[in-house]
C-alpha cells in the first residue's frame, strides 16, 4: 500500500511510498510526532506501532531506497539506516529477525561498520557491500546478487547461494557466535577471501557435491583440543573446495572433501596439527584416489656375471700370471 502519510515527514513533506498497512495517518498520530525522518538520528519507533517484525525491516529497506533514488542527501543516511534497521530488530521478539533486501531493491552498505546482532540478512535483489564490515550476521540467504566488494562480512550462521555471490577482493568469514555449533555452506559460492576459524570445534558443512571456489586466500583455523571439522551435507559424498596455494591451515578435522584446485594443506598432517576424518582427496598427501601413495621400495641392482667359460678363461690367465710371477722370483734368487 502508498499513499501520503502527514505522520513521516521528509524535508517537511509527507512522504509517498512507505509500504505500511497500519500507517500513522489511519490512526490519527501525535502532533508532537510529526518531525522530519532525515532530521533524526534515532529512530522513531511510533511509526512502526502495532506492525510485525518482518513488515519494520521491510519498511525501512524499501524507505532508504526510495530516499536514495529521489537524489535527495542525507548525511547521516548509513548509521541511521544501520541504527534503524538494529532497532527494529531487537524491539520486536515475536519473530526471527531479518534483514530483507527485496527482489526489485539496491541497497549500498557503503563504508558502515555494524554489528547485526545475530539477524540474518536475504539478498533477493541486489546488496552492494562496497567497503562495509558487516558482523554478527547470523545467517545469510542470497537468491538475488551480493557484490562483495572490498567488504568484510562475518557469518555465525549458514551461508545459502541459489544466487550470485561476487567475491570482488572482500572477506567473507565463518566464525564462533550466534549460538551456532554448525555451520553450513550451501550451494556454489565464489569468495575472494574464505576464512573459518572456530575456538570452539565448530563444524561446517559444505554441500555434497557443489564446488565451493576461493580465488583469494582461504584460511581454516581451530584451535587445539577443538579442531574446525569440515564435513559434507551428505556422508560417503564430498563436497569439493577449489583453493589457490595462498592458504593458513591449523587444527581441522576434515572428512568427505575433494580438493579440485590446489592441494590443501600439503604435507603430513601432524605439520598442520591436523587430521583425517576419511574420504578425502587432494589433502595432505592424501592423491586422486584418497590414498597415501606408498614410498617405492629401493631397488637392487643386479651385478653383472660372466658366463662359465669367460671363468675358465679368467681362471686359466691368472694361473698362468701366477706361475711367471714365481719363475721370475725364483730365477732372482739364485746365485
Amino acid at each position: 500500500m502508498t499513499g501520503s502519510f502527514p505522520g513521516c515527514l521528509v524535508h517537511g513533506e509527507p512522504y509517498r511510498g512507505i509500504g505500511l498497512k497500519d500507517c500513522p495517518a489511519a490512526t490519527g498520530p501525535k502532533q508532537g510526532h510529526q518531525r522530519s525522518l532525515l532530521r533524526n538520528t534515532g529512530f522513531p519507533h511510533h511509526l512502526f506501532e502495532g506492525l510485525t517484525l518482518s513488515t519494520r525491516l521491510q519498511t525501512i529497506v524499501h524507505f532508504l531506497s526510495q530516499v536514495c533514488s529521489s537524489g535527495r542527501r542525507m548525511k547521516t543516511l548509513s548509521v541511521w539506516m544501520l541504527a534503524s534497521v538494529l532497532s527494529a530488530s531487537i524491539v520486536a521478539s515475536e519473530a526471527r529477525a531479518q534483514v530483507l533486501v527485496g527482489t526489485d531493491s539496491v541497497v549500498d552498505w557503503g563504508d558502515a561498520s555494524v554489528s547485526m546482532g545475530c539477524t540474518d540478512l536475504v539478498v533477493n535483489g541486489t546488496a552492494n557491500m562496497s567497503a562495509a564490515r558487516l558482523s554478527e550476521v547470523d545467517s545469510v540467504n542470497i537468491s538475488g546478487v551480493l557484490n562483495n566488494g572490498s567488504g568484510q562480512l562475518s557469518v555465525a550462521g549458514n551461508l545459502a547461494t541459489t544466487g550470485t555471490l561476487q567475491g570482488g577482493a572482500g572477506t567473507v568469514s565463518i566464525v564462533d557466535g550466534c549460538a551456532r555449533t554448525t555451520s553450513q555452506i550451501t550451494g556454489s559460492p565464489s569468495f575472494h577471501n574464505l576464512s573459518i576459524t572456530t575456538t570452539t570445534g565448530k563444524q561446517v558443512v559444505f554441500e555434497a557435491g557443489k564446488t565451493t571456489t576461493v580465488g583469494g586466500q582461504l584460511a581454516l583455523q581451530g584451535a587445539s583440543g577443538n579442531l574446525l571439522k569440515i564435513r559434507s551435507s551428505v556422508a560417503g559424498t564430498p563436497a569439493l573446495l577449489s583453493a589457490t596455494d595462498q592458504q593458513v591451515v591449523q587444527f581441522v578435522d576434515v572428512g568427505d572433501n575433494r580438493a579440485v584446485g590446489s592441494v590443501i594443506a600439503p604435507g603430513e598432517p601432524t605439520l598442520f596439527q591436523s587430521s583425517s576424518a576419511g574420504n578425502i582427496f587432494r589433502w595432505f598427501l592424501f592423491n586422486e584416489d584418497g590414498v597415501i601413495p606408498k614410498e617405492p621400495e629401493p631397488q637392487i641392482a643386479a651385478v653383472p656375471t660372466l658366463g662359465d667359460w669367460a671363468l675358465y678363461v679368467l681362471a686359466l690367465l691368472i694361473a698362468l700370471l701366477g706361475y711367471r710371477n714365481v719363475s721370475r722370483r725364483a730365477q732372482l734368487e739364485r746365485p
